[in-house]
């Protein structure tokens, strides 16, 4: 989930203008989170936490629900537009609202 984490914050620091707004860049790095999106609940599969993990039990407890945020996750990140800082800015707001939902639930504070 780190490297989610790592790839988001490229889209969110050329959203905020901290680092220059590439096109290229945005675009490969939204396809990388797409990539990862889709393999984050193989991590939890095991109903093991990984090494120095901030998730909670309620994964396993709540396993659909997990799942099916997850996939809300890859369907916002799958309309983050990177055509221009403009359109990269109005679409992020919709990822961030599924990270929460499933961080407010399923992980530590």
């Amino acid at each position: 989930m780190q490297n989610i984490r790592s790839e988001f914050s490229v889209l969110a620091r050329m959203a905020q203008e901290k680092i220059q707004f590439d096109e290229s860049l945005a675009e490969s790095t939204r396809l990388t989170l797409l990539n990862l999106a889709a393999s984050a609940p193989t991590i939890f599969e095991d109903n093991e936490l990984p090494i120095n993990s901030e998730a909670l039990p309620a994964i396993w407890e709540n396993w659909e629900d997990f799942v099916s945020k997850s996939e809300d996750f890859e369907f916002a990140l799958e309309g983050i537009e990177t055509s221009t800082l403009i359109d990269l800015r109005s679409s992020l707001g919709n990822v961030g609202a599924t990270c929460g939902s499933c961080h407010q639930k399923y992980r530590m504070k």
